[in-house]
């Protein structure tokens, strides 16, 4: 069984260039065949094939509905990630980026637990600069 919510949010954080905002509700979705579809977000509807046959269940929703919604309701944050070695004794920190909770991506480089909390800070726009200084 397909799992369209998943594979809504991942269609839209791995590839947001293919949501496009049509109007006030109206998305224009680009599917996996390369054919576009246009979703009413506070309308529930798409007219993709998957959505036209199953859509009149209730609680419906295709996928391309859930990339437009995972979307407009999702926000980027950054948040310090621990990470630890192998045999888990040794420690280090770096930044990891996430959307509305679900992790996209660790930034390279690692950092001490202090650093981390200040890049996190200025990416979140909690902060106007930060500056630290390696030690040799």
């Amino acid at each position: 069984m397909v799992d369209r919510r998943r594979a809504g949010r991942d269609l839209a954080y791995m590839h947001p260039e293919r949501v496009t905002r049509l109007g006030e509700d109206a998305y224009l979705v680009r599917g996996s065949k390369g054919d576009d579809y246009e979703v009413s977000l506070g309308g529930g509807s798409c007219d993709c094939p998957d959505h036209q046959n199953r859509g009149g269940r209730p609680g419906f929703r295709c996928r391309h509905w859930w990339a437009v919604q995972s979307l407009s309701c999702s926000s980027v944050t950054y948040k310090p990630k621990r990470i630890r070695s192998a045999d888990g004794k040794k420690e280090a920190w770096t930044v990891a980026i996430t959307r509305t909770g679900v992790l996209l991506e660790v930034m390279g480089g690692t950092m001490s637990r202090e650093a981390a909390e200040k890049v996190s800070a200025a990416l979140n726009g909690e902060t106007e600069q930060v500056t630290e200084r390696r030690s040799a």
